[in-house]
């Protein structure tokens, strides 16, 4: 008797739930960065969560920077792939999403005053482990997250400080790519 009960809900119980579906999600990002290459910044962010169990995406910021004593801007941009996993909690509605960046970061370094400024660039690998948490209502979901930038070192003239916290904010629209069938 055990045995049968157990084969029919085994063999009963996938049709019965739903499928999972795969979502494109395309949006905007708000980033803050601890050190001075960062500070304030926006990007736009495209990925996949496929079966919203894995997501697979793009990220691209443009970080403001800041100005140092000496007259020396440092800006950033970063060009990452990120990759997360999704756990769904509260039902769906609420998605923890341990997650690591990679790519490269690419840094400017501007100093003096027109017209005798001095412009540099470099460009690093980027990795960023991180956590975030995704809230969503509808078709669209708002997801903080807190990251710790790893960067290599650049040969600007003036040194910068290119390793740090950065924390963002993803404003993306969800669409279903597809039900997920057996």
């Amino acid at each position: 008797m055990k045995r049968a009960l157990l084969i029919a809900l085994v063999c009963g119980a996938p049709t019965a739930l739903s499928a999972q579906l795969g979502e494109l999600q395309v949006g905007a990002i708000g980033s803050y960065g601890m050190r001075d290459p960062y500070r304030g910044g926006g990007g736009l962010v495209l990925g996949v969560a496929a079966g919203r169990l894995v997501y697979v995406g793009l990220r691209w910021i443009y970080y403001g920077g800041a100005t140092s004593g000496a007259n020396v801007r440092n800006r950033a941009q970063v060009f990452a792939t990120d990759f997360d996993v999704q756990i769904p909690l509260r039902g769906g509605l609420i998605e923890l999403r341990p997650t690591i960046g990679i790519g490269m970061v690419q840094f400017a370094q501007h100093s003096g005053t027109p017209p005798s400024t001095l412009s540099e660039y470099a460009k690093e690998f980027f990795a960023a482990p991180g956590l975030a948490l995704q809230l969503s209502a509808s078709r669209v979901a708002v997801i903080p997250e807190l990251q710790y930038y790893f960067t290599g070192h650049s040969e600007l003239t003036w040194p910068i400080h290119n390793k740090g916290l950065a924390f963002s904010v993803r404003l993306v629209f969800l669409s279903e790519l597809r039900r997920i069938r057996r």
